[in-house]
């Protein structure tokens, strides 16, 4: 089963939110930043979903987005959620939820989760 990616810089959000998805059923792996997202893509890697905050150190979650959005097949079909404390749309990703919204981001999980895609 298709994993869940999280990206995420802050140790302690990064493994909550890891724990409560495994919690919930769901398989997930974790990068600090969006460079440790990317190559792990790259290495041919195929998440269900994407997690992703925006504000990182190496790769912020913008430059892995314009990335991101160049990757062949199903290397960019993954639906992206971004989960940040800015308020701005990313373009490529299917929502925009603000931090700490744990309710929203459990809701979007559920909604765009594709195990077999």
């Amino acid at each position: 089963m298709a994993a869940i990616l999280i990206v995420e810089d802050d140790l302690e959000t990064r493994e909550g939110i890891a724990t409560l998805l495994r919690v919930e059923g769901y398989p997930v792996t974790t990068a600090e930043n969006g460079k440790i997202a990317l190559d792990w893509l790259l290495a041919g890697n195929r998440p269900a979903l994407i997690i992703l905050d925006l504000a990182m150190p190496v790769m912020d979650g913008w430059e892995f987005m314009s990335h991101f959005r160049t990757l062949d097949g199903k290397a960019s079909a993954a639906p992206v959620v971004v989960w940040t404390a800015f308020r701005e749309q990313v373009e490529g990703a299917v929502l925009t939820i603000r931090k700490p919204n744990v309710h929203d981001l459990l809701n979007a999980v559920h909604e765009h989760y594709r195990p077999s895609d």
